[in-house]
């Protein structure tokens, strides 16, 4: 997955909160045990950017942060930090009777896809992404009984 909306954000965010580069580092080891981001996975850079966030006065859960969506993307590329945050915030308003990644495995992948897939939202492509966001928004809507 491209991270490089999240380390946008992130350097925005030490920019602005006055970090200086020995202080930045040692925050990142604080928060995921790393000195560098070099080394982050995608999981690191949620947790952190949405540290950054919450210290710089924005309402945010920690974990997930807030992402900007960029328009366009590469065609079949993998989905956006923007998409990601979106279906885990999703996921997270419906009542689950197994999983979200079951359901979206079961009924909204391809053939070849559900047998390919290994159930990390970061690893959807960006329309499947958007198929995802749009099943979950319709299901969110709806009264509150449980989702297979």
């Amino acid at each position: 997955m491209d991270v490089s909306a999240y380390r946008r954000t992130y350097f925005a965010l030490v920019k602005t909160l006055g970090m200086s580069d020995e202080a930045r580092h040692d925050f990142n080891h604080a928060q995921v045990g790393k000195y560098s981001t070099g080394d982050f996975t995608v999981s690191d850079w949620r947790l952190v950017v949405s540290k950054l966030q919450q210290l710089a006065g924005q309402n945010v859960t920690l974990g997930n942060p807030r992402m900007r969506s960029q328009r366009g993307g590469t065609p079949g590329g993998a989905i956006s930090p923007a998409q990601l945050e979106y279906i885990v915030a999703l996921c997270e308003r419906i009542a689950w009777t197994s999983s979200p990644e079951a359901f979206v495995r079961s009924r909204l992948l391809k053939p070849l896809r559900q047998s390919t897939w290994n159930g990390q939202w970061e690893t959807l492509f960006r329309s499947e992404g958007t198929a995802v966001i749009s099943a979950l928004s319709r299901m969110a809507a709806q009264p509150s009984a449980p989702c297979h």
